[in-house]
């Protein structure tokens, strides 16, 4: 049900309870602009019971402009464009539409992908900062099993007159690149609407977009991972990085060799006890190691209990 529709089921309930307001007039004396006096006759018309009942309905018609309006919008066909070079598809995302299922039709002399990568650093290769994006096939069509979004920007070309002193909040169009390896020909491009399921076939076009800000990236959902139980000795003979979760029992020694370094890129959950803390070493005991570490966003929600570390 539409939030006017509940409204307009108030009003009479409303009515009934705005009758029996015995501070009206107060409330209309002690606020500047109403009681002026070239606006103080209209403001106690307004505060009558015929008088609000008639802005209520005024209320009611603006709310449903605006429920039409978003409506409209969310339920519109997706916009952007697509184009292709050197192996790299560039797509450009247009509107406040939220864009999922970007098919990709090859050509018929075109090879499988084996994987698509958001080009996040923007340095046309693949690399360490790059995001594997999830795909599947179906038939002759490459599916690609991600949400996209254009930037959201504050604008306001005119911060003294602006009713809206922070500006309003449009899209913009916005570039995603992918890197597709071994890379395609493609013959089309289809988006779906990410809220309807409502398709369109995007243009090919040579467009520019804005790079995605920070925090847009492509939505989609992460593969569960298994965490590696390490519950013996565990030799470190050089750097290391572990890229999926980890659970280290009590009393587990973790032996380092010279120069050896331990980096944790996810979670890691070190169950060490007093009677049997988890232990960090040198192999020797006139060695010097190197460092253990946990870096990036992934390694949030970590837990160390009763970790001793001897350099």
């Amino acid at each position: 049900m539409k939030m006017s529709d509940q409204i307009e089921k108030l009003l009479p309930e409303l009515g009934i309870t705005y009758t029996r307001e015995k501070f009206r007039l107060e409330r209309l004396l002690v606020n500047d602009h109403l009681a002026r006096p070239d606006s103080f006759q209209n403001s106690r018309n307004i505060i009558s019971n015929q008088g609000m009942k008639t802005e209520w309905n005024l209320l009611l018609k603006n709310l449903r402009y605006v429920q039409d309006w978003l409506v409209k919008q969310l339920e519109s066909s997706p916009k952007g464009y697509w184009s292709t070079q050197d192996g790299k598809v560039s797509l450009i995302i247009d509107g406040p539409i939220p864009i999922n299922q970007l098919t990709f039709k090859p050509s018929t002399n075109s090879t499988t992908p084996n994987i698509i990568v958001w080009d996040k650093d923007g340095d046309e290769r693949l690399s360490d900062e790059d995001l594997s994006v999830p795909f599947h096939i179906k038939g002759n069509r490459i599916i690609i099993d991600a949400t996209w979004i254009a930037n959201r920007v504050t604008k306001n070309s005119h911060p003294h007159t602006n009713p809206f002193p922070h500006g309003s909040l449009i899209s913009v169009p916005t570039q995603f690149n992918l890197l597709i390896d071994p890379p395609i020909s493609l013959i089309s491009v289809k988006a779906h609407n990410a809220l309807t399921g409502k398709s369109a076939l995007l243009p090919k076009e040579k467009k520019q977009g804005n790079s995605p800000r920070h925090s847009n990236r492509p939505v989609f959902k992460s593969p569960s991972q298994a965490i590696e139980v390490w519950s013996s000795e565990v030799e470190i003979k050089k750097v290391r990085v572990i890229e999926h979760p980890i659970r280290i029992m009590p009393g587990v020694k973790i032996y380092m060799h010279p120069s050896a370094s331990l980096i944790f890129r996810n979670r890691v959950f070190i169950e060490g006890t007093k009677l049997a803390p988890v232990s960090i070493l040198p192999l020797k005991s006139d060695q010097t190691w190197g460092t253990v570490a946990l870096h990036g966003a992934q390694t949030e929600g970590s837990i160390i209990n009763n970790l001793n570390i001897k350099d």
